[in-house]
């Protein structure tokens, strides 16, 4: 009978060990997790600077986070806001076209990126009758070929974003 006490006793310490052990595993999973859905906030130090739409600010402040963080600056330039806005969301809808030019050199796919209702920057900027952002867009998306710029031979994926 005392044996079997003993044993259970045993028992008990080793299931608290191996839960432990597993909660350890569990927790550093989810901190690799924080970490990597961190990594997708923008901040909000690059945030006001889209907003404001000084270029010269914007590119110190994207170097400096590059630093850092050690991201690239397509890196950084996707990570999203509030309502999963781009920089290149904030600059449309600010009118900073010289600064949306510069996001769009640097990380061409950002025109692709959705927010929370759906909208590309080319539809924030569709919506605001800003055409000069329109022709932004469409000089910097190459044809499905690479070469030619021409909207009418356009790949798929920039008609769908006009949508």
């Amino acid at each position: 009978m005392k044996e079997d006490r003993v044993t259970a006793k045993k028992r008990i310490k080793r299931v608290a060990v191996s839960a432990d052990a597993n909660m350890e595993r569990e927790t550093g999973t989810l901190d690799q997790d924080e970490d990597v859905e961190q990594e997708r906030f923008m901040e909000s130090r690059i945030y006001m600077q889209a907003t404001q739409g000084h270029i010269g600010d914007f590119i110190r402040i994207l170097h400096s986070i590059s630093s850092e963080k050690e991201l690239q600056h397509s890196e950084i330039l996707s990570q999203v806001g509030p309502w999963n806005n781009t920089c290149l969301h904030r600059a449309v809808s600010s009118g900073n076209h010289e600064l949306a030019m510069y996001i769009v050199g640097v990380c061409p796919d950002i025109i692709k990126m959705k927010n929370s209702k759906g909208d590309t920057a080319l539809h924030i900027a569709a919506r605001k009758r800003d055409l000069s952002f329109v022709k932004i867009v469409m000089d910097s998306c190459p044809s499905g070929n690479g070469a030619s710029r021409d909207v009418e031979k356009a790949e798929h994926s920039l008609l769908r974003i006009v949508k």
